[in-house]
């Protein structure tokens, strides 16, 4: 089992604990992801992992690899909620100053990380992204004087 997760996750970390476990599941030809199987994932993970809260959703990262800022993988098979904001405060560095001249900053994000439509966790979940960002361009500026 602690290799299965390590290979998942040298390939799709980070990711969130409960898309490690669904692809756990599926590795193995589970349909359901019970809470034993939850339970097993998180005991393999130990020593192993980092876990890092991004608004309620943990995401497991390979011990010593989490950075504020990661290239964005696109969406791939993902939502929004599967992409951990340190791959999108990369796209913001990119795109941030065209965001703001922007009607609607959300859904002109959304669409350049490949969102076609933007319901309402996924508006909340960039707005949320977008805050934990500027909070954190804030405190660099604040550190350099």
């Amino acid at each position: 089992l602690r290799q299965i997760v390590h290979e998942i996750l040298v390939r799709q970390a980070p990711m969130p604990l409960r898309g490690l476990v669904r692809e756990v599941a599926n590795r193995h030809g589970w349909q359901r992801t019970g809470r034993r199987i939850v339970d097993r994932v998180k005991h393999a993970i130990i020593g192993a992992v980092e876990l890092h809260d991004e608004f309620g959703t943990s995401f497991v990262w390979l011990s010593g690899t989490y950075r504020d800022r990661i290239p964005y993988r696109g969406l791939e098979n993902r939502t929004i909620r599967d992409v951990s904001r340190s791959e999108v405060a990369t796209v913001l560095d990119e795109i941030g100053s065209n965001l703001a001249a922007s009607e609607d900053p959300t859904g002109a994000l959304a669409r350049h990380l490949g969102i076609s439509r933007v319901t309402g966790p996924s508006r909340r979940q960039i707005e949320n992204i977008v805050r934990w960002y500027e909070d954190r361009l804030g405190n660099e500026d604040s550190a350099d004087g």
